[in-house]
């Protein structure tokens, strides 16, 4: 059967790295500061993802943990990604951080004809 997607390596640094970032902001307790190594990470794949699930899970990481600097990030996610459920993803995210920026991008969005 061939293979379809990432390189499977590709996948398991992926999956490694958002259930670490993941775990520690669904944990109980005081949220974990995220270093801006990881930050980096996850915005290169947001914007530079080679698969939509890469981009929709680094869409969704920011949007759980809250990251009020990932608003531009998203916001260009939301205007040019390629592929509708990383769009509805960002939306979603930009939602869930709450930063009063997004609104104008959300509104833009929502009035649209590209499908979410």
């Amino acid at each position: 059967m061939p293979r379809i997607g990432l390189p499977k390596p590709r996948w398991t640094l992926v999956a490694v790295l958002l259930c670490l970032l993941l775990g520690s902001a669904a944990s109980a307790g005081p949220p974990r500061e995220v270093s801006a190594s990881d930050l980096d990470k996850l915005y290169e794949l947001l914007e530079t993802g080679d698969h939509f699930k890469v981009r929709v899970q680094a869409a969704k990481a920011l949007g759980l943990m809250k990251v009020m600097a990932a608003t531009p990030r998203l916001i260009k996610a939301l205007r040019v990604d390629k592929d509708h459920l990383v769009r509805g993803t960002a939306a979603w995210a930009l939602g869930s951080i709450g930063h009063p920026g997004a609104v104008d991008a959300l509104a833009l969005a929502e009035k649209s004809d590209v499908e979410f």
